[in-house]
């Protein structure tokens, strides 16, 4: 029996702030950036022997960029710093290293994936926030680089995308080495030329010897925590059982 998997894409939208709320926005995203600048760092450490780890390193390094400037951009606007809320930020980031599988010190198998999904969903509300700032056109926002702010943003959003879609494939591909029902596992990307894949971007075909196989992946613990990590973010999922006939 086999059956399929094809993963897409999502994306994020965040309001505009009016200018009577700034502070309170402001220091809402200056917890988020904290949380991010830790979160990045340990991603870069994590992945320091693999081909993630060029990529995150610069990643980190630009994230504490990030935030510096909008501590400076916070300053000009007399703007003070929420301290309760940054050491619940600092305090939250280091709570959320209970993974999704339960583990608190080891690097889990999906701690990438999820870490991955968290700093571009963090990135792309710096990105909202950037863009609405420059939207207000207030002078006090003048010695902000906002326009260079917003093109690196974008640029990171594009790299960690790049990074999530390899970290989801590795994480789906690896359920062969944890669930052992599963006889055979292949994937790969959409290359076809007739235009019909309604969207779908992937698909995987795992291969197992009966449907009692089947059914006990199904309920797999792997399966389920792998299940929880994309689901969110993704736009559409198809799957189909069949029997190969020869």
């Amino acid at each position: 029996m086999k059956t399929g998997w094809v993963v897409c894409k999502t994306r994020v939208v965040a309001p505009i702030p009016t200018t009577d709320k700034l502070a309170i926005y402001l220091n809402d995203h200056l917890a988020g950036a904290t949380v991010g600048v830790e979160l990045s760092r340990r991603l870069a450490r994590q992945n320091q022997d693999n081909e993630y780890s060029g990529v995150l390193e610069r990643l980190a390094s630009e994230l504490a960029e990030d935030r510096g400037a909008l501590l400076e951009l916070m300053g000009r606007l007399a703007i003070g710093r929420d301290r309760l809320k940054l050491a619940l930020a600092w305090s939250g980031e280091k709570a959320g290293r209970l993974k999704l599988n339960g583990s608190i010190v080891s690097y889990s198998p999906l701690s990438r994936l999820e870490e991955l999904e968290l700093l571009a969903l963090g990135v792309q509300g710096k990105l909202a926030m950037w863009q609405a700032l420059n939207a207000l056109g207030d002078s006090h926002l003048g010695g902000t680089d906002l326009d260079g702010l917003i093109t690196r943003a974008r640029s990171q959003v594009r790299r960690l995308e790049r990074l999530r879609h390899r970290a989801a494939e590795e994480a789906f591909a690896g359920l062969k080495e944890k669930i052992p029902t599963i006889t055979s596992l292949n994937w790969g990307t959409n290359v076809s030329p007739e235009h019909h894949d309604k969207g779908f971007t992937h698909c995987f075909v795992l291969t197992f010897r009966a449907a009692k196989d089947r059914d006990a992946y199904l309920v797999d613990p792997a399966h389920k925590a792998l299940g929880k990590v994309l689901g969110p973010v993704m736009d559409e999922v198809m799957v189909i059982d069949f029997w190969a006939q020869n």
